[in-house]
C-alpha cells in the first residue's frame, strides 16, 4: 500500500489516499484502514472511479456551502451553519486535493 497523500478533516483526523495495486486505489481514516470492514464501497476503486467519486462528492460540498451561506445570513444564530460551513469547505479541499493527486498519475 501507497500512500499518495494526506489530508486533515476538518472535524478531527486524517484522511489518507493510497495505491493499493496496479489500478486500485482508496482513501479513508488509518483506523478505516485498519479495521475488518475497510473503507466504504464508494470511496474505493479504479484510478478513474475514485476520481470521479472525488470531484462528484466536491460538486456536492461546493452546492452545500453555498446553501448553508444563504442560511446563515437569515439566521439569527448563524454559528451552527460556519460550523457546517467549515466542515464542509475542509471535506471539498481534502477532495480536491485527492483528485488533482489523481489526476497527476
Amino acid at each position: 500500500m501507497e500512500i499518495l497523500a494526506t489530508a486533515r478533516h476538518g472535524m478531527g483526523g486524517e484522511f489518507k489516499l493510497v495505491k493499493v495495486s496496479d489500478d486500485f486505489y482508496m482513501y479513508g481514516t488509518q483506523k478505516e484502514f485498519d479495521s475488518i470492514f475497510g473503507v466504504s464501497v464508494d470511496r474505493c476503486g479504479t484510478l478513474v472511479e475514485v476520481l470521479n467519486h472525488c470531484l462528484s462528492i466536491s460538486e456536492l460540498c461546493k452546492n452545500n456551502i453555498t446553501k448553508y451561506k444563504a442560511e446563515k445570513e437569515k439566521s439569527k444564530k448563524p454559528e451552527g451553519w460556519q460550523l457546517l460551513i467549515d466542515y464542509e469547505k475542509s471535506e471539498l479541499d481534502m477532495l480536491l486535493l485527492f483528485a488533482e493527486t489523481l489526476k497527476s498519475i
